[in-house]
Formats: structure tokens, sequence, C-alpha cells
């Protein structure tokens, strides 16, 4: 819902959705602090994970040690984790756990993406589900970097961040139409320096600015412009 309306400044559905969120929060299983919504002894569901500034926490729920403890973070619950790693600067985390939890599960004999870690793999769940997409949706708004402003989409930020990654393309959908970005990075005599061409659809509002690791490192930028009938072309990401 805060994603949505983020997106959308659409005020009418938070006012109608807002009196289920409180009605959540005032259930009798409700705790304050890490424990959240849910709190078994051996299951946890954290309700709006990763939203508040005091849940440094969460980190130990992220580590190798833990990740796949009785009382563990389900791959629905990425999304947030995942976002909130990103907006700490902790982009080599994010991207370790998403090597390490995704490969798990390509490991185990995925074929699409699994709907939980520990239920799929016993059977007891789907094996087709978006709730496991975070790393699509990292993809797109961290690593491409692709933004579009809150309750603005026709201005676009491309702010691409990776720790470990030396190069990235990929689509991301748009209302216009696709937004296309290819960056990698270089070695050469004057140093690292970072090459970054994107493709959007003409009328949008586009601001390049690096964040995180790349941010600073000398940057050439080349930016087309493509009527918003004409296609993209094809995609694939690394």
């Amino acid at each position: 819902m805060y994603d949505c309306v983020q997106r959308t400044a659409d005020v009418e559905l938070l006012r109608e959705l807002w009196p289920h969120v409180v009605r959540a929060l005032n259930s009798p299983q409700w705790r304050p602090g890490p424990h959240g919504l849910l709190d078994t002894g051996d299951r946890r569901v954290w309700f709006d994970w990763g939203m508040t500034e005091e849940m440094a926490f969460g980190e130990d729920c992220l580590s190798d040690a833990e990740f796949l403890a009785p009382a563990h973070l389900e791959l629905y619950f990425h999304f947030w984790a995942l976002e909130m790693l990103y907006q700490r600067g902790r982009v080599a985390l994010a991207e370790h756990v998403m090597r390490r939890t995704w490969g798990l599960i390509k490991n185990a004999g995925a074929w699409s993406l699994w709907e939980t870690w520990l239920r799929t793999s016993q059977e007891n769940q789907q094996k087709c589900q978006g709730w496991g997409a975070a790393p699509l949706i990292a993809m797109a708004r961290r690593i491409l970097g692709v933004r579009p402003e809150p309750g603005r989409p026709e201005e676009v930020l491309i702010a691409p961040t990776a720790a470990a990654l030396s190069f990235a393309r990929g689509a991301v959908a748009h209302p216009a139409g696709p937004i296309e970005v290819d960056w990698r990075l270089h070695e050469g005599e004057e140093g690292r320096w970072l090459e970054l061409a994107a493709c959007v659809p003409e009328g949008l509002e586009v601001r390049v600015a690096p964040e995180g690791p790349l941010a600073g490192i000398p940057a050439r930028v080349a930016l087309r412009r493509r009527e918003q009938s004409q296609p993209a072309g094809p995609t694939s990401s690394a």
C-alpha cells in the first residue's frame, strides 16, 4: 500500500485501506518492536518489516548463520529487507543475500520463482509465485536504478548502484514505454570509469545520478530518446 500510494499519489485509496491497517495493528497478536504481528516461538512474521529507523536488528536475520533458522525471513519479506539494505547503503550485503538465498533455491532444482524457501522445499507451497521476485525488483530499482518520482511518473531517476557487479543491462517498464539501461565499469590508465547508456521514451524528464559504490566514479553518459510508439530492443542482465 505504501509503495502504491507513493507511485500514484492516490489519497482516496489510502483512506479506503487505512482502516484495515489499523485493524491489523489492533490485533491481540500484535507486539510492538521486532516481533511484529506474529511471534509464536518457532515462527515469526514481520508486519511492514524494514520500514522504521530502529530496525537494525533485521540484519541478524539475514546472516549466513540465521537465514535458515526456524524463525527466519521468508522470500516474500525480502522485498522490504533488500530495500532496507539499499536505503542504508548496505549494497554488498544485499547482493550477497540475493546470491545466497536464490542460489540455494536454484541448486535445489528450482526452474521458477518459489513462494517460500522452507515450505516449498517440503512440497507444501507453490513453485511458481511472484512473492519470490524480490531480486527482480531490486534489479529494476537499484541495480539498473530506474525509479520514477513518487506521484510524478514523467520524472525518472536513473541511479544504479552495485558493489560486486561490473555491468548490468535491462529494461524497466514505464507507462510511456520501456526504459533501457546498460552500464559497465571500465579500468584504464586513468583509473576506473563508468559507462552508462540509456534509451528512454520521448517526453520523460530524466536525471542520471549513480549511487552507493558507483557514486563519485567518473561517468560517461549517453542518453537516447525514443518515440513512445517504438518498441524497446532485446534485453538481458547480469
